[in-house]
């Protein structure tokens, strides 16, 4: 596999949603990629709808290597997210483990991918405050050319 570059994805927080939109103890989509672990999503407690954060790149990226980084809590909230780009599985049945360090989890994909909706997809609702947290998303590839 070609190497590739980070991606600086502070410049598309604008296009960073989630299930419940930015509602919950300042834990908005942005915070996923705005370069700070000690931020983080927190999407809705209680919702009945599926678990998800996404970013729209706007264009097609190509995609060779992902590294997320979770809350310092709640590590067990990733357990059976998948990580899609546009809808294509890329990483699926995620799960936690206490031998990640630093809560963060590395995931060199088999080959580069290429899409425009980035996505972190965990079926099922958050009853009990099961919410999905992600302190940070770090993306390695290459803007495409338009």
């Amino acid at each position: 596999m070609e190497s590739h570059d980070w991606i600086d994805l502070t410049q598309f927080a604008d296009f960073a949603s989630q299930e419940g939109g930015d509602v919950i103890a300042d834990g908005h989509a942005s915070n996923t990629i705005d370069g700070n672990t000690s931020t983080y999503n927190h999407t809705p407690c209680g919702s009945p709808n599926d678990q998800f954060w996404q970013v729209d790149f706007g264009s097609d990226v190509e995609i060779s290597k992902i590294i997320m980084t979770l809350r310092d809590s709640g590590g067990e909230r990733i357990n059976g997210a998948r990580i899609e780009l546009d809808e294509q599985i890329l990483v699926s049945d995620l799960s936690f483990s206490e031998d990640f360090t630093d809560y963060r989890i590395d995931l060199d994909l088999d080959e580069v991918v290429k899409g425009s909706v980035l996505r972190v997809f965990r079926p099922g609702p958050s009853y009990a405050c099961n919410a999905l947290h992600i302190a940070e998303i770090e993306v390695y590839g290459g803007l495409c050319d338009m």
